[in-house]
């Protein structure tokens, strides 16, 4: 089922529809209170600032606005924003409401409602909050956000948050074709116990150049053994970063390479990743029945969210498994 950007929506309290452009007049009285933009960097409550961020709604084909359901006035708005299919994510952000409506219901209720329509198509919801903005903080800390701490996003250091669907989703395989990627790598060979202290060079290289974009450059693990069949001193995977430059010689051990180009059957992941699911399903459960054949390449595991104050239960990995042909 595709995603609809531009949904109507109906709680308790407040119901969401599609920004229109007669809606101007009507959500611009709503922004002009200056102290909703005390701790945000854009001060929206001036109509010099108002009307690009209106235009840009408008043009974002996925602004919602709120609606007071006993009044009938717009009080705010919001936006879903970004969607990355292959990542199976939205953003929801640009989020805002008139004071009167402070205090956490009517927040929690417009957040609630995009997130329930979004969480009926993809796996997961994000936020991006400026670090210094602590009401947006505390706000989606509330409705169920967990810090992914910072992140280099469109350009500037944000705060990213998670929202994971807990619907229970059974396992499907899709085939699709993983894309030629040139990669920073460190390979690791012997106990799996100790693989963090080879995952360390590699987040000690990246940090040393600044590569702190996790979108832009993306963590990878090819998985040449599976632990629980191999002895510990026959182990071996490569932990990998994609990169859009060469990597020159350093002290760290890491090296360039190529994941190449492949026909993969896809699944995806979400919870500790110690215990990965889907890799288990693919290889197990789906290929004996597939009539296909395996590739002779390591299975590729994407870390869709990585970092060290990521919840294990919020934990995303997409797992590749390549197939001759």
């Amino acid at each position: 089922m595709p995603f609809d950007p531009q949904p109507t929506l109906s709680g308790e309290l407040l119901s969401l529809r599609p920004l229109t452009p007669d809606d101007y007049d009507a959500l611009f009285a709503a922004a002009s209170d200056p102290l909703i933009w005390e701790q945000h960097p854009m001060k929206r409550y001036k109509p010099e600032v108002f009307g690009p961020f209106f235009e840009k709604s408008l043009a974002s084909g996925g602004a919602l606005v709120a609606i007071d359901k006993k009044s009938g006035g717009i009080i705010g708005s919001s936006r879903y924003y970004g969607l990355e299919e292959n990542l199976s994510e939205v953003e929801i952000g640009w989020s805002f409401l008139a004071r009167n409506y402070w205090g956490g219901i009517y927040n929690a209720e417009m957040k609630r409602l995009m997130m329930d329509h979004a969480l009926r198509t993809v796996d997961s919801v994000v936020f991006i909050v400026d670090p210094n903005n602590i009401r947006s903080q505390r706000a989606v800390e509330k409705i169920g956000g967990a810090s992914e701490g910072l992140r280099v996003i469109r350009g500037k250091e944000s705060l990213l948050y998670r929202i994971v669907t807990r619907q229970s989703r059974p396992f499907e395989a899709k085939i699709l074709q993983f894309p030629e990627t040139r990669v920073a790598m460190i390979e690791h060979r012997g106990d799996p116990k100790r693989e963090h202290e080879t995952v360390r060079k590699l987040v000690a290289w990246k940090l040393a150049h600044g590569y702190r974009d996790t979108r832009r450059y993306r963590q990878y693990g090819l998985h040449y053994t599976d632990p629980r069949t191999v002895a510990p001193e026959d182990h071996r995977v490569g932990m990998c970063m994609s990169i859009d430059e060469h990597v020159a010689p350093n002290d760290f051990g890491i090296v360039e390479s190529i994941i190449p180009a492949c026909r993969c059957a896809f699944a995806r992941d979400i919870g500790t990743r110690p215990n990965n699911k889907a890799a288990t399903f693919l290889y197990e459960q789906w290929l004996p029945h597939s009539g296909e054949q395996l590739a002779e390449m390591p299975m590729i595991f994407h870390y869709v969210n990585v970092g060290p104050d990521i919840p294990a239960e919020n934990m995303i990995t997409d797992v590749y498994l390549p197939l001759i042909g």
